[in-house]
């Protein structure tokens, strides 16, 4: 996956599918196809901007990656209120890291608004909806 500067300190991470051409509904639709986003945050104050944040961590030894975890610490050094938060993670045997990612982000005073997502190994096109739907649903509560 490649990195794309969107502006200084914030970077997209993602695929293109270019099977999807509508969202659920009439209202939105592309001939380009579909994007599935993430956004790498690397200035921890851009959470300052928004309303909300995702974060999320395949489960690594019953965790969460330390580059995850080490920028999480940072976000509770800024003690954050009134944001709200939710969490995803892949995993292959025990799938802890939602829960570690939530424990975090509740200590750090974000209100998390989702149980979260969690999928097997990578996701297949079972799993890849689950996450596209996850995604409609969380930009609803965010908003």
């Amino acid at each position: 996956m490649k990195k794309l500067l969107i502006k200084n300190n914030v970077s997209w991470v993602g695929k293109i599918d270019w099977e999807i051409r509508k969202f659920p509904g009439d209202e939105y639709s592309t001939h380009r196809g579909s994007t599935y986003n993430s956004y790498l945050i690397e200035e921890k104050t851009e959470v300052f901007k928004s309303k909300g944040i995702v974060v999320g961590s395949p489960t690594i030894n019953r965790g969460i990656l330390t580059a995850v975890a080490s920028i999480l610490e940072e976000i509770k050094g800024l003690r954050f209120t009134g944001k709200k938060a939710a969490v995803f993670g892949c995993y292959g045997w025990s799938g802890e890291s939602t829960k570690v990612l939530s424990e975090h982000l509740e200590k750090s005073g974000f209100q998390i608004v989702s149980d979260g997502l969690k999928v097997l190994w990578n996701p297949d096109e079972e799993g890849i909806q689950l996450c596209f739907e996850f995604g409609q649903k969380l930009s609803e509560q965010l908003s």
